[in-house]
């Protein structure tokens, strides 16, 4: 990897040396093709990437008189807006295809035959916004009056030009969908029967206000006139609902189940392999998946949030939000006297329900912070290696593991020694000094995949890992043999076969389901009896 970012670097920084030289649009087309990008979405065979940077770059060319800044800044304000831009179409008006396209898509575009389809939605706001904007004023709504009918006069006037300003914009987009057709526009979905009657502000409620004789029979005709007086004869077809037919399924219950006839649209011959979940894994997770993989399947791969869990004592703090604080203060502490600035801050920027610092909670709780933060920036064991000149704190990675996985994540100390790399992990659990060494061991996912990226990225060994337990005020540090390289190399393949795979087994650790927010809401049934405090440690 170092290679090939090295390749990257020397790359970027010859053609920033280019900017404002040749246009935009030139300096990204060299870019790509230097750098294989453009081969390497050819190789993916990802038509739609590479249409997107053909777009990107047609872009770039329409502002050549601009310059690389301006091109930046236009990109920077459309992030800013949110501004939702369309992919770029991947066929033309005459490929043998059938576009699906919103109406601002199409614009500037024709096909012989066009289907305007879910003419019935119209997508309103049930209140209007505060303040209200329009060309020339703006207005606030009264916080005393509960409903928009009973605002001023003014207030009335200045919606109801709103309105029709955008029932005109609605009609000027109808108008585009309309003219796209050459030879025939098929209008899809208009409900039949009087009880059925759309409203008035979509395009099928204009249909039926403007053709009173619209006769709902299929096969009825019906003639309507264009704005130069010419007539036109229309026909109504009924699209009833797709046939539904029954399919045995094979297994002991041999229930029957509805399946959509669908035609010549039949299934493919063989499924296509699709890996899920993420193919980016941080630490963290590695240690979840190992620990259950249940747990790891609804997070990581459903991408389903834990529900919370509650806790007894009123002084607990959050252990996710204790190490957010704990590892933003020893990130930038630097001198003794900036501590409680920084505490501070940090307890301001993660826990925004946090007692205030005069009351006596708040105190405690700021007190128990200050000592968990400098019983590990004062320890002697860490000093050792945040004192070396080469140390680098919070230092990220993403190092590519194979072809379909990578991990990435911070490592909260990293340092060169005489044997190698020293690599250190801040743990702001509880425990206490006793425990701390069985603790270490149940944290080796996370160490294995530290160890793992730093030694692949670098092409350097890692001589020692070490966990700093702020609690317990003790180090505990491991020397990475090349016995132990094996072993994470065997371990760390083996959790790779098993993420994402759809019969995630449960934990071997009944105490991890006391504090699984899944088993507490009955998503996952958890395992035994809970241990007491000692068996769980």
């Amino acid at each position: 990897e170092r290679n090939r970012a090295e390749r990257g670097i020397t790359l970027l920084r010859r053609h920033i040396g280019m900017r404002d030289r040749i246009s935009t649009d030139r300096l990204l087309e060299n870019i790509l093709d230097e750098s294989g990008y453009a081969a390497h979405l050819a190789l993916l065979a990802d038509d739609q990437a590479i249409a997107n940077v053909r777009k990107l770059i047609r872009i770039a060319r329409g502002m050549r008189s601009r310059g690389l800044g301006d091109f930046l800044r236009t990109i920077e304000d459309a992030r800013d807006r949110r501004e939702r831009i369309g992919d770029a179409p991947l066929y033309g008006q005459r490929d043998d295809v059938v576009t699906i396209t919103s109406i601002h898509s199409a614009k500037g575009l024709e096909w012989p035959v066009v289907f305007w389809c879910d003419t019935v939605r119209k997508t309103t706001m049930r209140y209007a916004p505060d303040p209200l904007r329009a060309r020339d004023r703006i207005m606030l709504r009264d916080p005393a009056i509960d409903h928009q009918r009973d605002e001023s006069d003014g207030w009335k006037g200045l919606k109801d030009a709103i309105d029709r300003e955008e029932s005109a914009e609605d009609r000027r987009e109808w108008y585009v969908a309309m003219t796209r057709a050459m030879e025939r526009l098929i209008v899809c979905g208009l409900p039949l029967g009087q009880r059925e009657k759309p409203r008035t502000d979509t395009i099928a409620g204009v249909l039926w206000s403007v053709m009173p004789e619209f006769v709902a029979e299929d096969g009825a005709g019906f003639v309507y006139q264009g704005s130069n007086a010419v007539e036109h004869r229309g026909v109504v077809r009924f699209a009833d609902p797709a046939p539904v037919v029954t399919a045995r399924v094979e297994s002991e219950s041999a229930e029957e189940i509805p399946v959509l006839d669908t035609g010549i649209l039949t299934a493919p011959r063989e499924p296509a392999p699709v890996v899920a979940g993420s193919m980016r894994h941080s630490a963290t997770e590695m240690l979840t998946h190992a620990r259950c993989e249940r747990r790891h399947w609804f997070k990581y791969v459903m991408g389903l949030r834990e529900p919370p869990m509650t806790r007894d004592s009123k002084e607990f703090i959050d252990a996710v939000t204790r190490g957010l604080i704990v590892h933003d203060v020893l990130e930038r502490l630097r001198e003794e006297d900036e501590l409680d600035v920084l505490l501070e801050d940090a307890i301001g920027r993660w826990d925004e329900e946090a007692p205030p610092p005069e009351s006596v909670e708040g105190s405690r709780y700021r007190n128990h912070l200050r000592e968990e933060v400098e019983s590990v920036a004062q320890h002697r064991d860490y000093r050792a290696i945040a004192d070396l000149a080469n140390a680098q704190r919070e230092l990220g990675f993403l190092h590519v593991a194979g072809p379909e996985h990578f991990y990435q994540g911070k490592i909260d100390m990293a340092a060169v020694e005489f044997d190698g790399y020293a690599l250190l992990d801040v743990k702001t659990n509880q425990g206490h000094a006793k425990t701390a060494a069985r603790k270490a061991e149940q944290y080796a996912p996370q160490r294995d995949v530290y160890v793992a990226s730093a030694e692949g990225i670098s092409n350097r060994q890692v001589g020692r890992f070490a966990f700093q337990f702020s609690r317990a005020k003790v180090q505990v540090s491991l020397s990475v043999t090349h016995g132990m390289r094996a072993e994470i190399e065997l371990a760390l393949a083996r959790r790779l076969e098993r993420v994402g795979r759809d019969d995630p087994g449960l934990t071997e650790h009944s105490w991890e389901c006391k504090w699984c927010g899944y088993q507490k809401v009955g998503w996952c049934e958890g395992v035994g009896p809970r241990p007491n405090a000692a068996e769980a440690g």
